[in-house]
């Protein structure tokens, strides 16, 4: 069952944070050698495949784009110092599966037609991202930003009719990332983060709630 993008979801992350269990007055904020865990919701941008479609002449169109989908991802953060550390994750953003229901311009075909959906509809992407982070202290609490980049791979398994068209890309693109963490414990910390990915054609959001485990 997909979850639903809503803004709604940072308003309940930072109610979250803020109300989360109270950490002892002296803790540290400094970054620590951590794994990563964290569940997400990536969102691309609204698109223009219908009114691509349309010009194409395809008509009666109903479309399932596809373009919401859950996250995982699992990572290492290496700190450099008391303020900035090295975040690494591999993150699965699953393939994106369109399907299209429509009348089809005259002389088309299913197959031809699932190819053209697969060329039309952006990049999610599954693969390794590198981001430099900056900790801010905010009390207990840390304000983390950072820039780094997405190497990635992307599948689209495109369905028209009874015809299912696949197609493979690959590219780098760069992430921001902004978040909040909160320490639960002296070696773990409740975090919520939000990254946005300049990918091919559209971009990205993902919003994420995770924890970060000292090692």
């Amino acid at each position: 069952m997909r979850l639903m993008f809503d803004h709604s979801v940072l308003l309940s992350l930072v109610t979250l944070l803020a109300v989360a269990t109270p950490a002892m007055a002296d803790m540290d904020n400094a970054p620590q050698r951590s794994l990563l865990v964290s569940v997400g919701v990536a969102q691309q941008s609204i698109g223009t495949i219908n009114s691509d479609l349309l010009g194409k002449g395809y008509s009666n169109i109903t479309l399932n784009d596809d373009k919401q989908t859950n996250s995982i991802a699992v990572g290492y953060r290496h700190p450099l110092d008391d303020h900035w550390s090295i975040d690494t994750h591999y993150l699965d953003q699953d393939k994106a599966k369109p399907q299209l229901q429509a009348t089809l311009p005259t002389g088309k075909t299913n197959a031809q037609a699932a190819q053209e959906i697969a060329e039309l509809h952006p990049d999610r992407g599954q693969g390794l991202s590198v981001v430099a982070l900056h900790h801010h202290p905010l009390g207990t609490a840390t304000l983390q930003s950072g820039i780094g980049a997405f190497a990635w791979h992307s599948e689209h398994d495109v369905t028209v009719g009874s015809t299912t068209h696949t197609t493979k890309n690959e590219g780098l693109s760069p992430l921001v990332q902004l978040g909040l963490g909160y320490p639960l414990t002296h070696n773990v910390r409740l975090e919520g983060n939000i990254q946005h990915f300049f990918m091919p054609d559209e971009a990205v959001d993902r919003v994420t709630v995770g924890l970060a485990i000292g090692l």
